[in-house]
């Protein structure tokens, strides 16, 4: 019977801190001759042995802890429990699970996001990328702008996208940072780049079709169309900041963008500055019917409309 178990140390997050690979039993506390040392002021010095008996059995055995020893479920376990394979359990403030040597680990992951950093991670791809970036910008600028091209707009213009792209690519870093430890702004930088490069030559063929071809079934190919490049922005994004699966993340980003898409549609349907703020909220909840609305005349018009006029010169001819 497989008498090996290993102990693994648990972080914040349930990831493995690290682990002990050890033949038989391991003793587990904060002094120095135990076979696990816990750094955490809350274990004993000698708080716990994990042991396993001949059929196989992981059996844990409090040694007087302070704070005792809690398994699944928050239960305290008593001077010798029993507990299985791979069961999280607590001393002080530290969390481990015990393995044994013929535990199945499970299946190798395509490591999709170590290719999507690496491919953006090269030496060259973000050089490329603002090289690219910069040649067909600044083709797409001279054509829309022909008449008005001046180089001082196209610099001002210029570095306000550099400014954007740098603040996008930063918030993303910050992001990664913090999820995994390294930034990545180099990563981030380059598949912004990359991205908006590639959506140009699609914004130029839907603004085409657009006008040779209006319309609502244009339009909604337009709106598709960015929501898609969208998606693959925020989802490249994430395949270099975080490890969510492929399928996720795709669900993810989409909402992401859609959730965007709608607060933008949101907003543009609000009228900052309206002409009649308060008119206008009473018709909208109290309509009025057109024949008790006061109308007038044609003549009457006229009529009253010479007279402000005459009244106007009258005026300035005083003055």
């Amino acid at each position: 019977m497989d008498r090996v178990i290993i102990v693994e140390v648990l972080g914040r997050e349930g990831s493995v801190s690290h682990r002990v690979r050890l033949d038989g039993s391991a003793s587990v506390g904060r002094a120095y001759d135990n076979d696990v040392i816990v750094d955490d002021p809350f274990v004993d010095p000698h708080a716990l042995v994990i042991s396993t008996s001949e059929d196989g059995t992981i059996v844990v055995r409090d040694l007087g802890t302070t704070n005792g020893v809690f398994g699944p479920g928050g239960r305290r376990l008593t001077e010798s429990s029993v507990v299985g394979v791979g069961d999280v359990l607590r001393v002080g403030r530290t969390r481990f699970r015990v393995m044994l040597s013929s535990t199945p680990v499970p299946p190798t992951l395509d490591d999709e996001q170590g290719r999507l950093s690496a491919l953006a991670s090269r030496g060259l791809a973000l050089p490329i990328a603002l090289l690219a970036f910069l040649a067909l910008w600044s083709i797409t600028s001279y054509s829309n702008e022909i008449d008005d091209f001046t180089v001082a707009v196209l610099l001002t213009e210029l570095l306000g996208l550099l400014v954007a792209f740098a603040i996008w690519a930063g918030a993303w870093a910050l992001g990664t940072r913090l999820a995994s430890g390294r930034a990545k702004f180099g990563e981030h930088a380059t598949i912004a780049l990359a991205v908006v490069t590639a959506a140009m030559p699609v914004a130029l063929v839907t603004s085409l079709f657009s006008f040779l071809w209006p319309g609502d079934v244009t339009d909604l190919v337009s709106l598709a169309s960015g929501i898609g490049i969208g998606s693959l922005l925020v989802y490249w994004h994430l395949g270099v900041a975080s490890r969510i699966p492929r399928l996720r993340r795709g669900v993810v980003a989409t909402s992401i963008v859609l959730s965007l898409v709608g607060v933008g549609y949101l907003a543009g349907t609000i009228d900052p500055e309206p002409e009649a703020p308060v008119q206008s909220a009473l018709g909208a909840f109290l309509p009025v019917p057109a024949e008790l609305i006061p109308t007038a005349g044609l003549d009457e018009f006229l009529d009253d409309a010479t007279n402000e006029l005459a009244s106007d010169l009258e005026d300035k001819a005083a003055s």
